[in-house]
């Protein structure tokens, strides 16, 4: 995918463009909404990130990656609670593999 491709190179904005395009073709897609998540995180972006990645877990809720990142995303925004939820249960989807 494009936009995963231009965030390995730092390319944050046209990365977040790309993928924006992409889900909106694919709005059902969850790895997409991840992507835009991890995009918007390494822009410092952490609660648009936490939506992306909330809509991710939403679409793919057995994706234990989505959940690691989303708990990873919640605790940039302080916001611990929920990223410990998370956490939990990215460990437990993780241990079912």
């Amino acid at each position: 995918e494009l936009g995963r491709c231009l965030m390995m190179t730092g390319r944050l904005a046209e990365a977040l463009d790309a993928t924006r395009r992409a889900i909106a073709g694919e709005p059902w897609n969850p790895l997409l909404r991840g992507n835009e998540g991890m995009i918007l995180a390494a822009q410092g972006r952490f609660d648009d990130a936490a939506a992306a990645l909330a809509e991710a877990v939403r679409l793919r809720p057995e994706d234990a990656r989505l959940w690691d990142g989303y708990a990873r995303v919640l605790a940039a925004a302080s916001r611990s609670a929920d990223a410990e939820g998370a956490s939990r249960i990215a460990a437990r989807l993780s241990s079912r593999h």
